[in-house]
């Protein structure tokens, strides 16, 4: 006689996908260009001080009244002062021009680290799902909702994690091209 064969019938729920990873490519943007030549405008800031500078030859005149030359001295130094202040003004002005492209540029630097970071973190998440730990397989089977949730039309169907590594993240990461002017540098 012979014994009835036992028939285990097991439904399968949909399948859990994992938490989904970006894939689309991240374009790096260039550092900003340094401003260049901007001697031109220097000199066409001291223009008007060169030229108040030239008539002050009128107050220095032989024969001019002691109050003109008074007048002429006050112009000197205020010339003289504003000047000063001009170059300073415009060197300051260069200097905090490129520290200001400086500290924008390092922070879409820290933000598109963050993206990445990010991506990573999540492109690791799906993977630990798709592929847990040995260690952790016995709690997934006890549990029983990700039993059988593969099937033969799924891209992983019989994948198998056999070790930990290195592995290339999901978004591509596409350095700027520099300038044609830079590549002799090279």
């Amino acid at each position: 006689m012979r014994d009835p064969v036992s028939q285990v019938v097991v439904k399968r729920q949909p399948r859990a996908l994992p938490p989904e990873v970006p894939t689309e490519e991240l374009r790096l943007e260039p550092p900003p260009e340094l401003p260049r030549g901007q001697q031109e405008g220097m000199l066409m800031q001291l223009l008007p001080t060169l030229g108040m500078g030239s008539s002050m030859v009128y107050f220095f005149m032989p024969g001019a009244a002691p109050m003109m030359k008074i007048m002429g001295v006050m112009m000197m130094l205020s010339t003289l002062a504003m000047t000063i202040a001009m170059i300073t003004r415009h060197r300051q002005g260069s200097q905090g021009q490129r520290a200001d492209m400086r500290r924008d540029y390092l922070k879409y630097l820290a933000q598109t680290r963050r993206t990445v970071r990010r991506t990573a973190r999540r492109q690791r998440d799906a993977q630990f799902y798709l592929h847990p730990a040995p260690e952790q397989l016995w709690a997934i089977v006890a549990e029983g909702s990700r039993v059988w949730e593969r099937r033969l039309t799924d891209d992983d169907f019989v994948q198998v994690r056999l070790g930990l590594g290195t592995q290339q993240l999901s978004t591509p990461l596409i350095a700027p091209r520099p300038p044609p002017w830079t590549s002799w540098s090279r």
